[in-house]
């Protein structure tokens, strides 16, 4: 562990977690972007409290923000006008809130809070997470490690189903007001028909790419979407013609054994192999380099996930990797807090895949989870 490497403290905190200083909340929700429960709580509390979505380290490192009390390392300021990250009390990296979006000030016609329909990504980018349920809850078959149901039954911060009005509106917004947007995300909870969940999609991208363009922003703002694949591949056609530039279907585990042991509902509805097979077609229709997954370092074991790792780079998958870090709702899980040293050591291996294939990580919402963009950075290149 290299307290001077931005993608070593990155890890770090994704794994433990962190303490916040009070006062450092004054400005959350006001200069500065306070965190929206719009997929999981990641902070150990027991009721809603004002924290940061995510801070930024050295080097321009997005973390995503994990509140807890027990951690090692405390966000805190260092003198009047900066902060800092401590690790026993002593400062090892300088660190930064993110400034809240002018958007957020804002409510569509219907009186819901632009910040309720699509969440600012460290202030250069927005998710829409278009319906804020997962059918395979219904019958105990979600992702062990997800929470997205019990989430939003504890908390109310986002808009359930959002309309394509919505959107319209919210995006009208933000490039009215002129916040920075690198990409548009697209996104929601899973339903048993699949075909009828990635179309749904469809209306809404449209609307996204007519945005764009009335900006000249389309062709250099990427919109995304992250689903489960139709049944009918076909339809990816019809998502490329909407407007649509990449997209994931997320595989969560490298490998069949362990996809199968953490993702019972889309083993049953989609199997491993036929997420395979829709990844490989999906390169086909969007291109190399536009087609990704995520897959979740800390769930298999090292040797593991490394090699499947390097088996979905060899087909000309793109992966996102997520730090997985253990949440108060996580509850179907066997394993708990992860060791920063151990995943640190598998992502020195795979940086050396990114390498040899090129692989480039997705301007995507969940950056401040993944590694990749620390790893193009050359912050694993080698052992200091």
């Amino acid at each position: 562990m290299d307290n001077s490497n931005p993608g070593h403290v990155k890890i770090a905190l994704l794994c433990k977690g962190m303490n916040i200083e009070e006062r450092v909340r004054a400005t959350l929700g006001i200069q500065h972007q306070e965190k929206i429960y719009s997929y999981s709580i990641t902070d150990w509390v027991t009721k809603k409290e004002a924290f940061p979505s995510e801070i930024r380290l050295e080097d321009k490192v997005y973390v995503g923000f994990h509140f807890r009390s027990t951690s090692d390392y405390c966000l805190a300021h260092q003198d009047e006008n900066n902060l800092a990250i401590f690790k026993d009390g002593e400062p090892i990296m300088d660190a930064a809130l993110i400034r809240r979006p002018k958007y957020y000030a804002f409510k569509s016609s219907d009186g819901k809070p632009l910040q309720a329909i699509g969440v600012s990504c460290a202030n250069h980018g927005v998710s829409f997470f278009i319906n804020d349920y997962c059918q395979y809850f219904r019958q105990d078959e979600s992702c062990k490690f997800c929470t997205l149901v019990p989430t939003q039954q504890r908390f109310n911060d986002t808009l359930k189903y959002k309309q394509v009005e919505h959107v319209d509106e919210a995006m009208a917004r933000i490039l009215e007001q002129g916040d920075r947007i690198d990409f548009v995300q697209l996104s929601g909870g899973s339903l048993y028909d699949h075909n009828k969940e990635v179309r749904n999609y469809i209306k809404y991208i449209a609307t996204v790419r007519r945005h764009l363009e009335r900006s000249s922003l389309y062709g250099k703002v990427p919109i995304h979407l992250t689903t489960m694949p139709p049944k009918d591949l076909g339809i990816l056609d019809e998502l490329r013609d909407a407007g649509l530039n990449t997209i994931s279907f997320d595989l969560e585990c490298t490998t069949q054994a362990f996809f199968e042991k953490y993702c019972p509902g889309k083993t049953r509805t989609y199997s491993y192999e036929g997420m395979r097979r829709a990844l490989s077609e999906a390169i086909k229709v969007f291109g190399k380099g536009n087609v990704f997954t995520i897959v979740i370092a800390g769930i298999e074991p090292p040797e593991v996930f490394v090699e499947g790792t390097r088996n979905l780079i060899m087909d000309g998958i793109s992966t996102t990797i997520n730090i997985y870090h253990h949440d108060p709702l996580t509850t179907k899980m066997d394993i708990g807090e992860q060791d920063p040293e151990r995943v640190i050591g598998m992502t020195y291996e795979i940086a050396k895949f990114f390498k040899q294939f090129g692989v480039r990580p997705g301007l995507l919402g969940c950056a401040h989870y993944d590694i990749g963009h620390e790893i193009r950075k050359g912050f694993f290149n080698e052992i200091r």
